[in-house]
């Protein structure tokens, strides 16, 4: 996951950005559902823009961003359905 000089790599941010936005969300701001979908609405955007990006630009890094920030959601909806579920 390590790019040149030691620096994460496209996924890597992708996964950091997304880790960051969440903590952000659960730490700094009033929950509720206007802050949802707001931060829905953002990261959606983000990926939207990347994915393109990545498909129609010159380089992937774009695409691999997206496709951190989609696989750091699916891992923050899984351990979240697994404190729903379990208690943990």
């Amino acid at each position: 996951m390590a790019g040149e000089g030691g620096r994460p790599d496209s996924r890597g941010r992708g996964r950091m950005y997304a880790a960051n936005m969440l903590a952000i969300r659960r730490t700094s701001v009033e929950p509720g559902a206007g802050t949802a979908l707001l931060l829905g609405y953002h990261l959606a955007g983000m990926v939207l823009l990347s994915a393109l990006w990545g498909l129609l630009g010159a380089s992937s890094r774009p695409g691999q961003f997206a496709v951190g920030l989609l696989a750091q959601l699916a891992n923050e909806a899984r351990a979240g359905l697994r404190r729903a579920w379990c208690g943990s």
